[in-house]
């Protein structure tokens, strides 16, 4: 006769509902407004001069490089209500297609704007370009951000960012922020749209950019000041749990702090001279209990190995929490839980919430057991559900065609696979082809559930 499986407690905070701001009307009134603007200013009138095609190219390029760069701000700066309603891994996204849209943007800029200004001869570009550089310096301003933007986005190309650590990523991308300023000075004093010849364009710029930095400094330094004020934290003990991979656990309290779920990430910002200017998303890796936080750090580049080296008594303040990758989204259905690498703790959180009749599946994607961190833990409470552990290690040429989360191989894994909500976290490549792979086997894109962590 089966022996049951003890119950489980369950102390799983109800699901923070989705909000949807305002945020698409705002977007649509402003690129509105400023098509508006335009208009009004006498856009449409370039097209009768030489080049004036050229002109209103550029223009527009020009206009849709600031717009972009204002969203992008706005969308690393985290709005909590945007954040709520989106999750951040979704808003870092948005950010990057923003980022790209303003690189993109700003060389079309560059190109027709010379053009135009040379009356639309291909072969006075260079020597008009040189004239307007060496008479105004705010030419050399322009110049400078776009260079400073070409930078920050040669950086976040995938292959070299991989290449880089995290800290000299993070110091590019900050002179983001005086790229947008240098092309500010330049939009407002030279830009033909923006320039105090015509003053509705004039002041609707300036207040665009002035509400940006509002919206920045507010959701940037308030956010910070409360974490400061309410999510104090003190770090108690710091084990090694797995090949390069560490444990912080650490004390915590705060408002923010007990509303946490497992499943969440925090930004930690390690209080020491080399670590506090720094914000590291991780998740936790279990369940919060009685003010108790537990972080699994995976030790890939210098702000994570000095975070490891620090001495039990630290202080971290944290900001969040963030992210909706929570069980409660499966709604009491049975689960399915994969995770590779690091994001396997985050799949360790998430089981905590799990209950025995979600009938709970863990998959654990990782070159070895030892590699797995936490495995003893998954495996008592896989145990404790009733569910089932399945640890998939070695390298990917031993499954045909280098494919161990094929669609054949899940199904035959999971018979009712269909049926159940998937939590995917890993690298990127693992979850792109396992996401690709669940769809193939019939699981509806609402019930694969994935959060990007990290920058």
């Amino acid at each position: 006769m089966a022996i049951a499986p003890a119950p489980v407690r369950q102390t799983v905070a109800p699901a923070v509902p989705r909000r949807r701001g305002p945020a698409g009307w705002v977007l649509g009134f402003v690129v509105g407004g400023t098509a508006a603007v335009w208009l009004v200013d006498g856009g449409l009138g370039q097209f009768g001069t030489p080049g004036g095609g050229w002109l209103v190219v550029g223009q527009w390029a020009g206009i849709g490089s600031a717009l972009a760069a204002l969203v992008g701000l706005i969308l690393v700066a985290r709005p909590r209500g945007l954040e709520r309603g989106a999750g951040l891994d979704r808003l870092w996204a948005w950010h990057r297609v923003a980022g790209i849209t303003t690189v993109f943007a700003l060389l079309v800029h560059l190109v027709a704007s010379s053009v135009g200004v040379a009356g639309g001869s291909w072969p006075r570009v260079w020597r008009q370009y040189v004239s307007l550089v060496t008479g105004s310096s705010w030419m050399v301003a322009a110049s400078v951000a776009a260079a400073l933007f070409l930078t920050v986005a040669t950086t976040s190309y995938r292959p070299l960012r991989q290449r880089m650590t995290y800290e000299t990523w993070l110091g590019v991308h900050v002179t983001g922020y005086l790229a947008v300023l240098l092309g500010f000075g330049h939009q407002v004093t030279l830009g033909t749209d923006f320039g105090e010849s015509t003053p509705v364009g004039h002041w609707w710029w300036i207040g665009l950019f002035v509400a940006t930095a509002a919206v920045v400094l507010w959701a940037r330094g308030g956010d910070l000041l409360v974490a400061c004020a309410t999510g104090r934290a003190t770090i108690t003990r710091i084990t090694t749990v797995a090949p390069d991979t560490v444990a912080l656990e650490m004390r915590a309290s705060g408002r923010r702090i007990h509303r946490a779920r497992a499943g969440q990430f925090f930004l930690l910002r390690v209080l020491t001279g080399d670590l506090w200017w720094q914000a590291h998303p991780i998740s936790l890796s279990a369940r919060p209990r009685a003010g108790l936080l537990r972080f699994t750090v995976k030790l890939t580049g210098d702000g994570s190995a000095r975070m490891a080296a620090v001495r039990p008594g630290t202080r971290v303040v944290l900001e969040g929490p963030y992210g909706r990758f929570t069980a409660d989204r499966a709604q009491g259905r049975p689960v399915l839980l994969i995770g590779g690498g690091v994001g396997i703790t985050v799949v360790r959180s998430v089981l905590a919430d799990c209950s025995p009749r979600q009938r709970p599946v863990v998959v654990a994607r990782a070159p070895s057991e030892e590699h797995i961190p936490h495995l003893d833990e998954i495996r008592d409470m896989v145990a404790d559900r009733g569910g089932r552990l399945l640890v998939v290690t070695g390298p990917r040429s031993r499954w045909p065609g280098r494919r161990p989360f094929a669609p054949e191989l899940l199904r035959r894994a999971v018979p009712d696979l269909a049926g159940r909500d998937v939590f995917l976290c890993g690298p990127p490549a693992l979850e792109r082809e396992v996401e690709r792979s669940l769809r193939s086997a019939g699981v509806p894109g609402d019930r694969i559930h994935i959060e990007h962590f990290g920058v």
